[in-house]
């Protein structure tokens, strides 16, 4: 028995592959080899580093604090001691050094990544002229940065790496929040930031990996990209608001995102600008040149020269809600030379809704996409001076007479959102929950499980509206008496402001 264990364990080639319950076993059919055949130096040798593998490859924590007891003053004391597998857990202080992975797989941790005041608290910041947090030495998804507050010339620095950053707020760099990282990004917040020397992606650059429920605002550049620029994996379930690209003598654009190739999916995209919007200058307020398929977005309240939401943007651009963004030069406060949509709504977009050889196609309609609550700019008393402007986002959920999900329970609202239903034929409902008219709503919350909920599935999911007769007044699919009753109730009514110009 012994000599089969030896032979199978040598031919296994390195010893660091074995599973550390399989080094156990091992031990003890070397053990008992050695004590059966001879005394023999290499066994015993051979003994000790297999022991010392299976203790290593469990893992250990080693704890850091500023100014208290732990195992190491500074976290990266504890990387040059710590080995593959090992966690970093870094109690709350301000650590004024810039720390290098240097090619570990292991995992850094605030005492609490969920918890808020622990990550507000826990500070990486080296100033404005080093890199905070850098992995340049092949370093993928097992290296682990979680729960800290990042500040520095960059925040976060990758050289052809692919590590997890995840729950992290990355706020007040000069020059960018995370650049070049190629693997999960999510559930962050990157505020503030800026790009003083490339003038691209004040919030991200270059990132390919996924990047999910990440907050990305109020971030600045000169050029492209204030939010995210040339980011080409999926980017999905994020707020990307109030980013800025400001004009300089060339016209810039993409404020939300720009040049962004993957899957654009349930973000909300809001109160992004390009450009001095209205001086000269500035393209895509909210996205501007990807090419990834735009779908089930929320692109609200986004302001450029041309192409308020979406400048030029050859990709499929559908079950999306556009509305309230704003061209200052009446080309294309919706779309601008976006050649692919379809199944979308456009509401209210300053400088028409179609710019350039944009056009409405299959599915696109115009109504009110009926939010919970609608976002907002505020204009500070100052209605000619747009630079002080601030946006305020709304809650996004469209409003349901089935139910409509306020962030603690269903409600039910006395109108419904004829944006519900109403998207592609061919696109999944996925998570919808019902009774959802088997079809996907529009809109960041289409096809999740916070979607508002369809009257037309109620008692019998197989109804569905294939698209709302233009004389349904009561949006119930069909016309009928009721409907000629509304329209009679209502004939001759008036709403123009002045007054006057109902007259005419």
């Amino acid at each position: 028995m012994a000599t089969f264990l030896l032979n199978d364990f040598f031919s296994m080639g390195k010893i660091e592959i074995v599973k550390c319950s399989e080094m156990i076993f091992y031990i003890v059919a070397i053990a008992t080899l050695f004590v059966e055949v001879v005394m023999c130096r290499i066994f015993t040798l051979l003994i000790v580093s297999v022991l010392f593998s299976a203790v290593s490859c469990f893992g250990e924590t080693f704890t850091v604090d500023d100014d208290g007891p732990a195992d190491f003053s500074t976290i990266n004391d504890a990387i040059n001691y710590a080995w593959h597998g090992d966690t970093v857990e870094v109690q709350p202080g301000t650590y004024n050094e810039s720390v290098y992975y240097n090619g570990l797989a292991i995992k850094i941790t605030s005492s609490d990544p969920t918890n808020p005041e622990i990550v507000a608290t826990t500070i990486i910041n080296v100033g404005q002229g080093i890199d905070a947090v850098v992995f340049d030495f092949l370093e993928d998804n097992d290296s682990v940065l979680t729960g800290f507050t990042v500040t520095g010339k960059r925040g976060i620095y990758c050289n052809n790496t692919s590590p997890t950053i995840i729950g992290n707020v990355i706020k007040n760099c000069v020059d960018g929040g995370i650049i070049g990282c190629g693997g999960p990004i999510e559930g962050n917040q990157i505020l503030n930031n800026g790009n003083a020397n490339l003038g691209y992606g004040g919030g991200l650059y270059d990132c390919d990996g996924p990047i999910q429920n990440n907050v990305i605002s109020g971030n600045i550049v000169q050029r492209n990209g204030g939010g995210l620029c040339r980011c080409d994996g999926p980017i999905q379930d994020n707020i990307i608001s109030g980013n800025i690209t400001f004009y300089n003598g060339i016209s810039y654009g993409g404020a939300g995102l720009y040049d962004c190739d993957g899957l654009i999916q349930n973000n909300i995209i809001s109160g992004n600008i390009a450009g001095n919007v209205g001086v000269g200058g500035g393209s895509g307020g909210g996205l501007c040149l990807c090419r990834g398929t735009i779908q089930n977005n929320t692109i609200v309240g986004n302001r450029a020269n041309r192409g308020g939401g979406i400048y030029d943007c050859y990709a499929y651009v559908k079950n999306n809600i556009i509305a309230f963004n704003k061209a200052a030069d009446a080309n294309g406060g919706g779309v601008y030379n976006c050649s692919q949509t379809s199944y979308n709504v456009f509401w209210e977009n300053d400088g028409g809704n179609f710019g350039g050889s944009s056009y409405g196609k299959e599915g696109d309609f115009f109504r009110n996409p009926l939010f919970a609550v609608d976002g907002y700019w505020d204009e500070k008393g100052t209605p000619e001076d747009i630079t002080d402007d601030v946006w305020h986002d709304g809650d996004y959920h469209l409003k349901s007479g089935a139910g409509r999900w306020d962030g603690d329970a269903w409600v039910l609202d006395d109108q419904t959102s004829r944006c519900i239903d109403m998207g592609d034929l061919d696109s999944d409902v996925l998570y919808e929950p019902g009774p959802n008219g088997d079809r996907i709503n529009l809109g960041a919350y289409g096809g999740t499980s916070l979607a508002s909920k369809s009257l037309l599935g109620v008692g019998n999911p197989e109804v569905h509206c294939v698209s709302y007769p233009r004389s349904d007044a009561n949006e119930d699919c069909k016309v009928d008496l009721l409907d000629l009753t509304i329209l009679a109730a209502e004939w001759m009514m008036c709403n123009l402001e002045p007054v006057s110009a109902c007259a005419d």
